[in-house]
């Protein structure tokens, strides 16, 4: 039976080239976590606040935000599945393109780089590294939609929906809502247990997180004046508690959720007055 011949091992990576490795894909994470947490809801926002009669919303296109995500993660990608395991740098000890590094050179060398040692795979690896350029631009563009499209509510209680053009496809007036429903929350994800409260109004919600106008006493009193102009027009206003943990009533959620949302004891008595009845 013939005998396998092993391939070669590549050559041990240089610190230098390890740091730059490390530094890219450090990079990349980084660059993808801080737009999904922080750059893209900043642009949302930028955006939404321009309303001057706008008081809350919500975004609606949460999952255009994976375009972006992916755009900057292609660094990564450059580095371990197109030039890995060639060299960067490389390391002046190591005789490139000699047994048993006959098959390796490094990227950039003054020397003897890829592109002079293997002329025929740095053009692949360039034709392959220009694709995915040319997607992570595209996926940035194709990000750009998801911008747009969110709910809002104005001062006066009007509920409008936004495309992603930014044009306003949706108007429900205060007189036209027919149900309000307010609603606390206990929900455990990756990042940890939350408490919080949200309002939905003829299938608009909006949440007591960062994507309201306001905070605090201010966003409270708005909605415990949205909560009573519904009732003076005769809307039903009902309450729900979103707890498939623990199985709490909204009463029962109030303190924790103060305390989770870290109220005062003027925001506490105000979330207890918006609750009240429930």
């Amino acid at each position: 039976m013939a005998r396998k011949i092993k391939k070669p091992k590549p050559p041990p990576i240089s610190v230098l080239d390890g740091v730059i490795i490390a530094l890219t894909m450090l990079l990349s994470f980084g660059w993808m976590i801080g737009l999904m947490m922080y750059l893209y809801p900043y642009l949302q926002e930028t955006i939404a606040v321009k309303d001057s009669q706008m008081r809350m919303w919500t975004d609606t296109a949460w999952m255009w935000m994976m375009f972006p995500a992916l755009a900057v993660s292609m660094g990564i990608l450059l580095i371990s599945a197109v030039w890995s395991p060639m060299p960067i740098f490389g390391n002046p000890k190591i005789r490139y393109g000699k047994y048993p590094y006959q098959d390796y050179a490094p990227i950039f060398s003054n020397t003897l780089n890829l592109k002079q040692h293997r002329p025929e795979l740095y053009a692949e690896n360039m034709r392959k590294t220009r694709l995915i350029v040319a997607a992570a631009l595209l996926s940035l563009l194709l990000g750009l939609p998801g911008l747009c499209p969110r709910n809002t509510i104005s001062e006066d209680g009007t509920l409008k929906h936004y495309d992603s053009f930014n044009r306003c496809t949706e108007t429900v007036r205060p007189w036209e809502i027919r149900s309000v429903t307010f609603t606390t929350r206990h929900h455990i994800t990756r990042g940890g247990e939350y408490w919080d409260f949200f309002v939905t109004a003829d299938g608009y919600s909006f949440y007591s997180d960062n994507h309201l106008r306001v905070s605090g006493a201010e966003e409270l009193r708005f909605l415990l004046q949205f909560r009573n102009d519904m009732e003076r027009r005769g809307v039903p206003v009902q309450f729900a508690s979103d707890d498939p943990e623990t199985h709490l009533s909204p009463r029962e959620l109030l303190p924790v959720i103060a305390a989770d949302l870290g109220y005062d004891s003027e925001e506490t008595a105000l979330l207890y007055e918006l609750f009240d009845g429930a």
